[in-house]
């Protein structure tokens, strides 16, 4: 972030400062692409019109009419553009702002030579209402809810109505300018050592003593600015509510430079009975570490139009569309300007490459009849060698079809090989279930290998019994529960060795029973059956 330093009172003195702010901060970051710039609202000429609500084709063309006869301009030495703000399907609210060219292109030449290209130029004053709109007006209260922002710049005041179906913007002519006058007119001081003093005693740099004059004449100075701010806030409320038949903003939010005087808020709403605050934008943006206090302190009341802008570009939705200035066809004409030296020379370079291409295209013609020469006498020896080639290949499939049917014979055998290690393996398995001291007492009934419905998958079919054995000091009441409890205890363990085998794919069919095959609480045994497909040889 860079401060411009100018005559505030010098209009054209706007420009340079700007391209040397504009400088400094591509040295330091290193800038390069796309800008979107802001134009401070006294560059511009600004118009709301209201006409009827016609069809997008003929809009522009009543606009245009309608501004022809109210600037005072001609419309033709214009840049302009315009936004609906306000649209109730009978008549429409348009604001139009208007920048005469010579600006605008000189800027544009000056951001052409830093290597930044221009592809947005906005008024400031429409965009805290991208802000409001986006972040603290609630869609869901329909239309209901209404703010009021005033940003007090250098020169003037602008005063944004806003509410979910749009805005409507007056600007009245209260700046800080004014109060700087006034101090500087009453302290008999230059109008630049008034500025600095008043920003310096308002964002509390400097403190005057309860006895120093100047202190008087700062306080009755800001008050009759309050004074005056808070009447023309007056008029443009009741303006808006005989407009609006009735309604009026339920808040009013500041910004801007101009609002960092002391006890501001807190006048206006004894004076305007509503609530008054600062519109605050720092929840959106992130300071860096190279930004000092004292900058700190003032940027929540500068970076209200950048982060509205911000917002519109992330959102791009057509509700918040914004005013671009850019004139495109001169920087198209600004930007080829540039381009012509590279563009000559370019020409240039394509004349004289015809010339050496077609000397390298003859002598390379040259060597490749010569080349096609060798490669003929090539040919007929490859060609030789190609059939005794041919030969030796029909050798080798007759090989490769030998080759195959004994592999296929091969994995015959090695298929029985391994069903007889899979067994193997099974029933080794099946020897640790039987000595496992946590199952223990175990036997089995029943040990066979079957196939699967699609006789394509083998199944291991095994079932026995297991004793369950509880001390003989337990008292009859509590034996069921131990008995129950070692089973359960006994099952788990079965089922767990059983599910972890890398031979066992799945376990299709499980039974315990402790009735009927078993008999749990007479002799104490437990019956399981197990069907468990085994894993492909």
């Amino acid at each position: 972030m860079e401060t411009l330093h100018y005559n505030l009172n010098d209009e054209q003195a706007w420009l340079g400062a700007s391209i040397s702010a504009q400088k400094k901060l591509i040295e330091r970051l290193n800038i390069k692409g796309n800008v979107y710039c802001i134009l401070p609202g006294s560059m511009l000429l600004s118009k709301t019109i209201r006409i009827p609500h016609v069809e997008a084709t003929k809009q522009k063309k009543i606009i245009s009419f309608e501004l022809s006869q109210k600037l005072p301009i001609p419309l033709s030495e214009l840049i302009w553009d315009y936004l609906v703000i306000d649209d109730d399907g009978v008549e429409e609210e348009v604001l139009a702002y208007a920048v005469k060219p010579n600006l605008v292109e000189a800027f544009c030449e000056e951001l052409i030579k830093l290597k930044l290209n221009p592809v947005l130029l906005t008024p400031s004053p429409i965009l805290d209402y991208n802000l409001v709109s986006n972040s603290l007006i609630d869609p869901q209260k329909n239309g209901q809810e209404k703010i009021l922002t005033v940003n007090i710049g250098a020169k003037s005041t602008n005063l944004l109505f806003i509410d979910e179906n749009g805005f409507l913007i007056r600007t009245i002519s209260i700046g800080g300018n004014m109060l700087t006058q006034s101090i500087s007119d009453q302290l008999a001081i230059p109008f630049e050592k008034a500025e600095s003093f008043k920003k310096n005693y308002f964002s509390g740099q400097i403190a005057l003593e309860e006895g120093d004059p100047s202190l008087g004449i700062l306080t009755n100075a800001s008050a009759q600015h309050v004074s005056r701010i808070s009447q023309e806030i007056t008029r443009a409320l009741l303006h808006y509510k005989r407009i609006k038949k009735g309604s009026v903003p339920q808040q009013i939010l500041l910004t801007g430079r101009g609002t960092i005087l002391g006890g501001l808020p807190e006048a206006l709403a004894q004076n305007l009975q509503m609530p008054v605050a600062h519109l605050n934008p720092m929840q959106y943006v992130t300071t860096g570490e190279g930004v000092n206090e004292e900058m700190k302190a003032v940027i929540p009341f500068m970076l209200t139009e950048s982060t509205g802008l911000a917002q519109t570009l992330l959102v791009g939705s057509q509700k918040h569309k914004t005013i671009n200035l850019l004139p495109r066809d001169k920087i198209s004409a600004i930007d080829f300007k540039k381009k012509l030296p590279w563009i000559g020379a370019s020409i240039l370079l394509l004349c004289l490459c015809p010339a050496p291409l077609l000397l390298t295209e003859i002598g390379r013609g040259e060597k490749l009849e010569k080349k096609l020469g060798e490669q003929s006498t090539e040919l007929s020896d490859y060609e030789s060698e190609f059939e005794a080639l041919n030969e030796k290949n029909k050798e080798m499939q007759h090989l490769a079809k030998l080759n195959s049917i004994i592999f296929s014979k091969q994995s015959q055998l090695q298929q029985y090989t391994s069903g007889n290690q899979i067994i193997l393996e099974i029933l080794n398995f099946l020897q640790e279930v039987m000595d496992d001291p946590d199952i223990g007492d175990l036997w089995f009934d029943e040990l066979k290998f079957k196939s699967d419905d699609s006789n394509k998958k083998l199944i291991l079919v095994i079932s026995g019994r297991y004793l369950v054995r509880i001390g003989e000091d337990l008292e009859e009441k509590n034996k069921s529960d131990a008995l129950i409890e070692l089973n359960t205890l006994k099952q788990n363990v079965l089922n767990a060795k059983i599910e972890n085998h890398e031979k066992f794919n799945q376990i299709v069919k499980k039974t315990f029973s402790t009735e009927g095959k078993g008999d749990l609480f007479n002799k104490h045994f437990s019956y399981f059956e197990y069907e468990l497909l085994v894993s492909e040889l």
